[in-house]
This record gives C-alpha cells, sequence and structure tokens, in this order.
C-alpha cells in the first residue's frame, strides 16, 4: 500500500484503485461476504465511474473522492424524497 499512497498523486483515480483492488483482492474478499457478488458489483460500478472521471480529465484522487461523496449524497437525497399528494385533489 505504501507504493500506492506514493502514487496517489500521479496515477489516475481509476489506475490507482484498480491497483489496490489487484493487489489487495479485495474483490475475492469481497464475494465471502454477506451479498458478496453486490458487492462486488458495487466495487466495478466505482471502477467504471473513476475511468468515466479519468477520461473527463479530472485528474487527482481527492477530486475524484469528493465526486463520488457528492454523488452518493444526491443519490440519498433522492432514495429519502417524500412524495405528497397536492392539495386540493
Amino acid at each position: 500500500l505504501a507504493t500506492l499512497r506514493q502514487s496517489k498523486d500521479r496515477l489516475p483515480p481509476s489506475e490507482l484503485l484498480r491497483t489496490a483492488v489487484e493487489q489487495t483482492g479485495y474483490d475475492a474478499a469481497l464475494l465471502l461476504e454477506h451479498l458478496g457478488s453486490r458487492k462486488v458489483a458495487n466495487l466495478d460500478k466505482l471502477l467504471r465511474r473513476a475511468a468515466g472521471f479519468d477520461d473527463a480529465e479530472l485528474f487527482t484522487l481527492r477530486d475524484y473522492v469528493r465526486e463520488v461523496a457528492r454523488s452518493v449524497l444526491e443519490e440519498t437525497e433522492e432514495a429519502c424524497a417524500v412524495t405528497s399528494p397536492e392539495a386540493g385533489e
């Protein structure tokens, strides 16, 4: 992990994340957990999003983490949104 830490500002987020997963076996470890295949699918989604982030040339890991956090908050707010009947119906 020390090598990855040293590379965090030089590698695009997708390459850094993919390398971390490969070197740690994180995806295999997730498969051993409850709902492991769902967790691996979420990890794959995170890696695909990182590749899209690279394509947009928003390069740093810090920027990517901020974008993911913002996106998660938006998704949470949308999922928690309460619809109410319009007045007069």
